[in-house]
């Protein structure tokens, strides 16, 4: 099953990246749906992994997928279990924010959420200097 979640992951990538319209409209409700029924940290592992392979170049599209896949990590149902194993001081907790924050690079006020959810306050403030 490897191979089908990567590949139907990278498909759905490229799906946002040639169909904004629908990026904007239903990614949130297609990602969440999608969430419900997958394992949420490798979801989210394996997109942040891809966001720059997938995103072909366009800065855009990479900014847009950035916020929307940080406004569903930080505010939906479906990722409260993650969302608390990313509070927790823990190797695996400090190798998942490592995994999302380079990726998450693309769209400033994502990474910035990002940090101040996680309360890594001091490079928070890096990040605005």
């Amino acid at each position: 099953h490897k191979d089908y979640f990567q590949e139907v992951s990278m498909q759905l990538i490229q799906l946002f990246r040639e169909d904004r319209k629908m990026l904007d409209a239903k990614g949130r409700l297609i990602i969440r749906r999608l969430l419900a029924h997958l394992d949420v940290k490798k979801f989210f592992r394996f997109m942040a992994q891809n966001i720059r392979p997938g995103c072909d170049g366009d800065l855009e599209f990479c900014d847009q997928l950035v916020q929307l896949l940080n406004w569903i990590l930080l505010t939906s149902r479906e990722t409260r279990a993650v969302r608390e194993e990313l509070l927790v001081d823990t190797q695996e907790a400090h190798e998942l924010l490592h995994a999302l924050l380079i990726p998450w690079f693309h769209n400033p006020v994502s990474t910035l959420s990002l940090c101040l959810f996680v309360q890594k306050y001091e490079l928070a403030h890096q990040l605005l200097l």
